[in-house]
């Protein structure tokens, strides 16, 4: 049995901003994005597609807004 690793990425990401001090930076995307393509791992990639997040989906990892 063969795995293959995937990636789920979009430039959409890019536009996320967290906020200051937060490890999700836009320039964090930016900077793995390139090494990956740097490297040659980006091609050995299969890809993954993205999609918007679900209230439901969210809820798995925080408390849904009252």
């Amino acid at each position: 049995m063969k795995f293959q690793t995937g990636i789920a990425a979009d430039a959409a990401m890019q536009q996320h901003d967290p906020g200051p001090g937060h490890p999700e930076q836009q320039a964090r995307y930016t900077a793995v994005m390139n090494r990956l393509a740097a490297s040659g791992l980006l091609e050995d990639l299969s890809p993954i597609a993205v999609r918007s997040a679900r209230d439901d989906d969210l809820a798995l990892v925080q408390d849904r807004k009252s």
